[in-house]
């Protein structure tokens, strides 16, 4: 699951950064129609890093199952808790970066 974490959030920031580097770069500049503009690129890496988070999280809730069915004493995993500090810290940023133009 920590895995998953990771690439979700490397996913996450980057589409981010890509989004605030360009707008930054580009404000005042002359407006160009581009076939696909950073902030879609970046709308796109958020997706898929908040899409690789959901499928991770299912994974590794259906492997917790499957342990616990063997070993009802099995610890509470907190990578999940983890995952879903990250998941909520996504959609702000997929929010803040459909909200800005």
């Amino acid at each position: 699951m920590l895995a998953w974490v990771r690439t979700a959030t490397t996913l996450i920031t980057f589409g981010f950064s890509i989004y605030t580097f360009f707008r930054i770069q580009l404000k005042g500049a002359e407006r160009r129609e581009y076939l696909i503009s950073p902030r879609e690129v970046g709308l796109f890496m958020i997706t898929c890093g908040l899409v690789s988070l959901l499928l991770g999280t299912v994974q590794n809730m259906l492997s917790l199952r499957q342990i616990r069915a063997q070993w009802p004493d099995a610890p509470r995993s907190l990578a999940t808790a983890l995952g879903a500090v990250i998941a909520i810290l996504g959609i702000v940023t997929f929010v803040v970066t459909i909200l800005r133009p």
